[in-house]
């Protein structure tokens, strides 16, 4: 029985099959696909206003005008960083290079004051300029990753983001390349004329069904 593995969690690969197909075919349930996914944003590979909204859709969105605004101030920083960030390389891909420049662009939150932006708002901003490498966050993937009592990347205090966001990749790469075939078998589930979404999306979709599953008590961490 084939097994996929999301951090600490893993589930059978027939389950989450069920789980992806009823991810990207139900938005009456309030799933975000493909309301996330297909939001049109800003234009080209580099982030604009427009896309400051995209988190909302993730149930994370920007909450008030001095968050937008800060937001805005920092977009010339963040596309920096993100001009190192290659388009056409997947995680399970990537080389050191690829990983440290995903890494430094997620190091903008150490170097940076965003007002009442984290990990998990940063996150699901870039994930769509480069859907292929960037991971999305939120307490459900930090539980698999993170919080779980055997999470691959446990708190640590005083740790980088940088740092964080570069043990986190290496270890979602672990997990697509463990089953490759079966991740991109997910990714291709997608209903006819709907956006495409990649294998590290298809992860996050297993990784947040499988994040319900964390405890009550959780390391609080700062995502």
């Amino acid at each position: 029985m084939t097994k996929l593995r999301v951090g600490a969690e893993t589930i059978d690969a027939d389950a989450a099959n069920r789980l992806v197909v009823t991810y990207l075919n139900s938005p009456s349930d309030h799933y975000a696909y493909p309301a996330y996914d297909g939001y049109p944003g800003s234009a080209g590979p580099f982030i604009g206003p427009q896309d400051l909204f995209a988190p909302t859709l993730l149930n994370a969105g920007v909450r008030t005008l001095r968050a937008y605004y800060s937001l805005l101030d920092g977009l010339d920083g963040i596309n920096e960083r993100l001009t190192e960030v290659r388009e056409d390389v997947a995680l399970a891909d990537a080389d050191e290079r690829d990983l440290a420049a995903a890494a430094h662009l997620f190091g903008y939150l150490d170097e940076a004051t965003l007002f009442q932006v984290g990990l998990t708002k940063f996150a699901k901003i870039v994930h769509r300029k480069r859907p292929l490498l960037l991971p999305l966050w939120d307490v459900r993937i930090a539980w698999c990753y993170r919080d779980h009592p055997h999470a691959p990347v446990p708190p640590v205090k005083g740790r980088s983001w940088e740092r964080f966001a570069l043990e986190v990749l290496r270890h979602m790469q672990d997990d697509l390349r463990e089953r490759p075939e079966s991740w991109h078998r997910l990714a291709r589930l997608t209903p006819p004329g709907g956006p495409a979404i990649t294998a590290l999306r298809a992860l996050d979709i297993i990784g947040w069904h499988l994040g319900g599953r964390r405890s009550a008590r959780t390391s609080p961490g700062r995502d």
